[in-house]
């Protein structure tokens, strides 16, 4: 089991399942619909994504919503 995992295409979505914390980064080109239905958060970028596991007040938060 992945401790966290950031992905956004149909090939990952496994890991996002299997990954303790998932979060779907969809940027530019977009994510794929499998990816998002696996993962536990989504992210605008690789960068917010970083930011929330370097913030676990911001993640607690988030993952309330």
């Amino acid at each position: 089991m992945f401790p966290a995992s950031n992905r956004n295409g149909n090939n990952d979505r496994l890991m996002l399942k299997a990954a303790r914390l998932g979060i779907a980064v969809c940027e530019g080109e977009g994510c794929a619909v499998a990816a998002l239905m696996n993962a536990d958060i989504q992210a605008r970028s690789i960068g917010e994504a970083l930011g929330l596991l370097l913030n676990p007040k911001r993640l607690k938060a988030t993952l309330r919503a």
